[in-house]
């Protein structure tokens, strides 16, 4: 880790990770909706990268792009009801008959 004072404040650099790209548990969370104890159960699950300061933990703001990246689900493409013929009345169903 290499620490580095600009202008009187200090800036930790892990790797390409700057400090004010760390969130704590409770702005991640926010951030997604989610609640501070969900995050610390992915946390403790490994679910998430995490960087530990001390007794503290942070998280890549990067995460939050790997998540949603990870979690996309393409659409289902529907057909057009064109061409295509509802089924005739059942009974009980209290569906018309489109034929």
């Amino acid at each position: 880790m290499e620490a580095v004072i600009v202008l009187g404040i200090w800036m930790v650099v892990v790797g390409v990770v700057q400090v004010h790209d760390l969130l704590k548990p409770r702005q991640f969370g926010e951030m997604l909706g989610l609640t501070e104890r969900t995050i610390r159960d992915w946390i403790a699950a490994r679910k998430i990268e995490v960087i530990k300061i001390g007794a503290s933990v942070r998280i890549p703001s990067s995460e939050i792009d790997r998540l949603i990246r990870e979690g996309r689900r393409p659409a289902l493409v529907r057909r057009s009801l064109d061409g295509m013929r509802e089924t005739a009345k059942r009974p009980g169903n209290g569906r018309e008959s489109m034929q």
